[in-house]
């Protein structure tokens, strides 16, 4: 073949991988569209198992307190170094409960990030605050009975200047005190239905809810019930942009420093 033909061949298949390259950013959003409900799908299901494993660790406990906050000052989930016990077992034998599972799957990373902690968790001294570093990339946990965002924006001050043993404490703010989870907390607002049955209401208390990466559509809130609610971004505590504005830019950043 002479130059002249080496050289249209060339041509061509430059042209031909231009046209691949351009077509691969015009259908990546797209197909990344089509994806996100499957994750929600994911998300959604994660954390209804992730609720019924806080909701049979509660039922172990006195007076039914759910998890307390790791012990780790900048980080808002529940210190799941704590779940053991024969009922947690037997979830775990059934195939309901891997600790993997605290890794958000709407994650871009989630495959990589279950594969680290899975190796932490593998560990004879486990980097727990490694692990609860790589949980906060993709979920926050209350702690505490936070109805709305001004009460969460007080019980963050007061938070920021607690040590990791008053975690399992109420909150004394003023006129007002913050509950710890627990069942009784969640039986006694509880309100019964206005209709005058026998029935209640779903609970309104949320508990562990999603921090998603960029511009998400929604993210899932489990409440106490075990109820799991996908929420528009901006429609209702803690789904507000304020909220989401916190952990997105205090708890990713807590996790890079700690790189």
């Amino acid at each position: 073949m002479r130059w002249g033909g080496y050289r249209e061949a060339l041509a061509l298949q430059l042209i031909v991988a231009a046209g691949t390259c351009l077509c691969i950013a015009v259908l990546a959003p797209a197909c990344q569209r089509l994806n996100e409900p499957s994750r929600i799908d994911a998300g959604f299901e994660n954390l209804k198992r992730l609720g019924l494993v806080l909701k049979v660790y509660a039922n172990d406990q006195e007076n039914e307190f759910w998890l307390p906050l790791a012990p780790v000052n900048d980080l808002w989930v529940p210190d799941i170094a704590r779940l053991s016990g024969r009922n947690i077992e037997r979830l775990q034998r059934e195939g309901l409960y891997d600790p993997t599972m605290w890794v958000n799957p709407r994650l871009p990373d989630a495959a990589e990030l279950r594969k680290e902690m899975g190796t932490l968790l593998a560990e004879p001294s486990v980097d727990w605050e490694r692990v609860y570093r790589i949980i906060a990339k993709g979920y926050a946990y209350l702690n505490w009975y936070v109805p709305d965002e001004a009460a969460f924006e007080e019980v963050k001050q007061r938070y920021e200047a607690m040590t990791p043993f008053e975690y399992g404490r109420d909150i004394e703010a003023e006129n007002v005190t913050y509950y710890r989870l627990q069942g009784q907390i969640h039986r006694y607002f509880m309100d019964p239905d206005p209709r005058g049955d026998c029935t209640v209401r779903p609970s309104q208390i949320p508990a562990l809810f999603e921090i998603t990466p960029g511009k998400a559509r929604g993210v899932n809130v489990m409440f106490m019930d075990g109820r799991v609610e996908l929420m528009a971004i901006g429609s209702a505590f803690p789904a507000t942009e304020g909220v989401m504005q916190v952990f997105s830019a205090e708890e990713r950043s807590a996790l890079e420093r700690s790189e």
